[in-house]
């Protein structure tokens, strides 16, 4: 099930740069902002502009997996979610040393 986002940003030095749009993603932001606040030693601001940021990326790298530009991301960017994921082998070779 999709999810719809509408996107402000708003330059806080002139209010008539503005950009507005509406994002579809496949998971609910809400939802992944309450998952990662424990993962992340991030203030509440830096850990929202992340998580958007990255699912927005994440949604056009998925889209746009082709783009000559944008290839080069993808096993970068696998890793690094399989790493906020918790299901990386590095996350677990720290888990089975704490153990």
């Amino acid at each position: 099930m999709a999810h719809l986002y509408q996107i402000t940003v708003q330059n806080q030095h002139d209010s008539s740069q503005q950009l507005d749009f509406t994002a579809s993603l496949h998971d609910d932001l809400f939802e992944i902002l309450a998952k990662v606040s424990t993962r992340l030693a991030l203030p509440p601001a830096q850990q929202q502009a992340f998580v958007v940021g990255l699912k927005l990326l994440g949604e056009t790298l998925m889209q746009q997996h082709r783009d000559p530009l944008l290839k080069p991301l993808l096993p970068h960017f696998k890793a690094l979610m399989m790493e906020l994921k918790g299901k990386s082998r590095l996350s677990a070779d720290t888990d089975e040393q704490k153990a």
